[in-house]
């Protein structure tokens, strides 16, 4: 028997209809050249390739709420971390300060002692014994006022200004009285106005 084709597309549809599932009863059929094909409508809420997508959406979401962008354990850990860095740029910072501060002072001692600038061996050495061996800059005064290059800075001020070597006594005057707070200018002043300095020169 030779059929037409909207006879077969309608006894398609009716055997669809009565045989097959409510999933499957879904269903359409169309014409492709001489063959008649069918395929299952994309309803998306019984379609599996949808109800995957979904799955997989939602556990895209699931990582994107657990993110470190998001509210959660991540994100608190992401702020905990947050916050933990800025605490330690301000203290980095506090710290700077406070170096920057400690050298100024320890070169200043240089400078009023031995008449010179400090040292990068020298801020170190005394930065750490502030730090680690409770120091103040009395005693970095007292260290330096004792220290060799403070005798040879002492007896370089005699040569010049007396013309002759610093005694025994002197040093220790002098020494003694760098320790006290005098500049190493100051010294070298008081050794111009000694009376030995004004008979030299008179």
């Amino acid at each position: 028997m030779n059929l037409r084709r909207p006879t077969l597309l309608a006894l398609a549809a009716l055997l669809t209809v009565g045989s097959a599932s409510p999933a499957i009863a879904q269903t359409s059929c169309r014409w492709e050249g001489s063959q008649l094909r069918c395929e299952r409508s994309r309803d998306y809420d019984d379609d599996d390739r949808y109800r995957n997508r979904r799955r997989d959406r939602d556990y895209d979401d699931y990582r994107y709420d657990r993110g470190p962008y998001n509210r959660g354990r991540a994100y608190d850990r992401w702020r905990r971390d947050r916050d933990y860095d800025d605490d330690d740029y301000r203290y980095g910072r506090r710290n700077r300060r406070y170096y920057s501060r400690l050298s100024n002072s320890i070169n200043s001692i240089y400078r009023s002692v031995l008449g010179r600038s400090a040292d990068r061996r020298g801020l170190r050495t005394y930065i750490e014994r502030i730090e680690d061996r409770n120091w103040d800059l009395r005693r970095v005064r007292r260290d330096l006022a004792r220290s060799r290059e403070a005798s040879v800075a002492i007896d370089r001020a005699y040569r010049e200004i007396l013309g002759r070597p610093a005694d025994r006594s002197g040093l220790r005057t002098y020494r003694g009285r760098l320790q006290d707070g005098w500049s190493l200018s100051r010294i070298r002043q008081d050794l111009a106005n000694s009376r030995e300095a004004r008979r030299r020169y008179r």
